[in-house]
C-alpha cells in the first residue's frame, strides 16, 4: 500500500455499492401509491401502445379519423346513416366492377378476406361486458347503501360534470372530446406525472380532511 506524506489530505475511500444503494431511498414513479407505469395501468397491450403514442401512425390515424368524422357530422350536417349508405354504395360498385373486369380480362378477383366472428371471440366479448356490468352494478349497490362516502362523492361529482358538459355541447362533440382526451391525457400524465401527482395529493388530503370533519361533527353535537 502506498504511503501518503504527512500533512497531505488523503481522499476517503468510496463506500461499497451496497451501502450506497441502501442509503438512497427508492424513487417512486407514482406518488399516489402505485409503482406501475401508465402503460401498465392501461393494460400494457396494443391499445395501451396506441394511447401512449408508441404506434404513432395508428394513434394519428385514429385522431384524424375522429376529426374528419366530427367535421362531417357536426359541421357539414351529414348523418351516420347517410355516410354509411354512401360509403357502402361506392364500395359495392367498386368491388362489383372490379370483379367483372377481372373475369373479362382473366385477372385475379379482388383480394377480399372472409371475415367471421369466432365463438371464442364472442364469448370473450360477452364475458367482458358481463364483468363490467357487474362491477357497475356493485358500485351502484354500494352507493345506495351508503357504504363508501368517498365513492359516492366521486360518482356525484362525475355525474355533475357530465351534466354540465352535456348542457354545453352535443353528444357527438362530447364523444369527440373523449376520444381526443383518451389519446392525449395518458401521454401528458406520463411526462409530467410528478407535478400532477403532487397536486392530486393536495386535493386528496383536502377532501379527506373535509370528510373527517363531517364525520366528527355529528358525534360532537350528539347529546351524551
Amino acid at each position: 500500500m502506498a504511503e501518503h506524506p504527512a500533512g497531505e489530505h488523503q481522499p476517503p475511500s468510496p463506500a461499497p455499492p451496497a451501502l450506497v444503494a441502501a442509503a438512497v431511498p427508492p424513487s417512486s414513479s407514482h406518488s399516489l401509491g402505485t409503482q406501475r407505469s401508465v402503460h401498465e395501468i392501461l393494460g400494457g397491450g396494443k391499445y395501451a401502445d396506441v394511447l401512449m403514442w408508441k404506434k404513432k401512425h395508428v394513434t394519428g390515424g385514429i385522431l384524424l379519423g375522429a376529426t374528419v368524422s366530427y367535421v362531417l357530422f357536426e359541421w357539414c350536417g351529414y348523418t351516420l346513416l347517410s355516410i354509411a349508405s354512401n360509403a357502402l354504395l361506392f364500395l359495392v360498385l367498386i368491388l362489383f366492377t372490379w370483379s367483372n373486369l377481372a373475369a373479362l380480362l382473366d385477372k385475379p378477383p379482388p383480394p377480399i378476406p372472409e371475415i367471421q366472428l369466432s365463438e371464442e371471440m364472442v364469448e370473450n366479448i360477452a364475458q367482458t361486458l358481463r364483468l363490467e356490468l357487474n362491477r357497475a352494478l356493485g358500485i351502484i349497490h354500494m352507493i345506495a347503501l351508503g357504504k363508501d362516502f368517498m365513492l359516492c362523492v366521486e360518482v356525484i361529482a362525475g355525474l355533475w360534470i357530465f351534466s354540465l358538459v352535456g348542457g354545453w355541447c352535443h353528444f357527438l362533440t362530447l364523444l369527440y372530446f373523449v376520444v381526443v382526451l383518451a389519446h392525449t391525457l395518458p401521454l401528458i400524465y406520463d411526462k409530467y406525472e410528478d407535478g400532477i401527482d403532487k397536486y392530486l395529493e393536495i386535493v386528496t388530503a383536502h377532501l379527506k380532511s373535509q370528510t373527517s370533519r363531517r364525520q366528527v361533527s355529528p358525534l360532537q353535537n350528539s347529546p351524551s
